[in-house]
């Protein structure tokens, strides 16, 4: 199955590594592939293993909001300072 996860707070080399590591600790994920100027990844999956809300919660325990669930507090605490969205955003 593919699907496609939106990534607002996605903002440079680091955060791709983030998500991809997130995602690839999963069983069940197959391919994956982020765009980070369109702010999306693109997850080929097995869905009798995971399904798309484990996806986002894997997303939103780095630290990153995935599609409307928002990233856990802690998690985005400890990002790096590149990874962070600004106040003013």
């Amino acid at each position: 199955v593919k699907t496609v996860i939106d990534i607002p707070t996605i903002k440079c080399q680091m955060c791709e590594q983030n998500i991809e590591t997130a995602l690839k600790e999963l069983d069940g994920t197959k391919e994956i592939m982020i765009d980070r100027t369109d702010k999306i990844v693109m997850v080929y999956f097995d869905s009798t293993k995971i399904n798309l809300t484990e996806l986002e919660v894997a997303i939103t325990k780095k630290g990153y909001q995935a599609n409307d669930k928002n990233p856990d507090p802690e998690a985005y605490r400890t990002l790096d300072l590149c990874c962070k969205v600004p106040k003013e955003e």
